[in-house]
């Protein structure tokens, strides 16, 4: 494949992330959601088309690290979080993934990813799938600091949220999330790293049905998790 073939591509890639819908909601106070701020809203649609157009860039006006070229990197790890907003729901979530690391301060991921979402006496599970990019501020050989930014879409078999006093509004079974967050990796061995770090988590429909069936969620939380990594760092 030609090197115009592939800005086309990658270019075609960015402009349909940029179609991704977006939710229009009042935003949280800016220690809840420090990069929530317009025009970023990574807690929303435009994690995902942000994403998308900062990778394409990436690919396009950076050279290749022909070392990474069999670096791969598998992991899984598992959270909580608290809610802050109308519906105070606290979520608990596992993911499990690979990263593709194309450049050594950007990886490309794809996950799979699980959400129960506990209001009152009620569980409501969600699965899906989700794309990101994890950018890397530090990428040393025992540390590495990283943020991640991103988005995929989830499926419950239970509408979330629910109702309530200050919200007569009720959620949808499908709904879209994003992969907003902080980590921190430290080797145990050269292949096998500890993840640490801090994450945002929201969901909503993004306004698909009206704003009328969109009341969403916001928590904030911790996760921790471990990966292994094959070929070179």
């Amino acid at each position: 494949m030609n090197c115009n073939m592939k800005k086309v591509i990658l270019l075609l890639l960015a402009a349909v992330m940029m179609s991704a819908p977006q939710r229009v909601e009042a935003g949280s106070k800016w220690y809840q959601n420090p990069l929530g701020f317009s025009p970023l809203n990574l807690d929303q649609g435009p994690a995902f088309a942000l994403t998308g157009l900062a990778v394409a860039g990436v690919l396009l006006f950076t050279d290749k690290n022909p070392e990474l070229a069999e670096k791969i990197t598998v992991y899984q790890d598992a959270g909580y979080s608290w809610g802050y907003r109308k519906h105070r729901a606290n979520a608990a979530y596992s993911d499990i993934g690979v990263i593709f690391h194309l450049r050594k301060f950007m990886g490309l991921g794809v996950e799979l990813t699980g959400f129960n979402f506990n209001y009152g006496e009620e569980d409501y599970p969600f699965g899906g799938v989700r794309l990101f990019a994890r950018w890397y501020v530090r990428n040393g050989s025992k540390f590495r600091l990283f943020i991640e930014t991103g988005a995929g879409i989830v499926v419950g078999p239970k509408q979330f949220p629910e109702p309530i006093a200050e919200d007569d509004r009720r959620g949808t079974r499908q709904n879209f999330t994003p992969k907003y967050g902080l980590g921190m990796e430290f080797n145990l061995t050269p292949e096998l790293s500890l993840l640490l770090g801090a994450r945002h988590v929201h969901l909503s429909n993004a306004g698909i049905r009206g704003n009328n069936r969109n009341p969403g969620h916001d928590s904030n939380g911790f996760f921790l998790g471990i990966s292994y990594s094959f070929g070179k760092r």
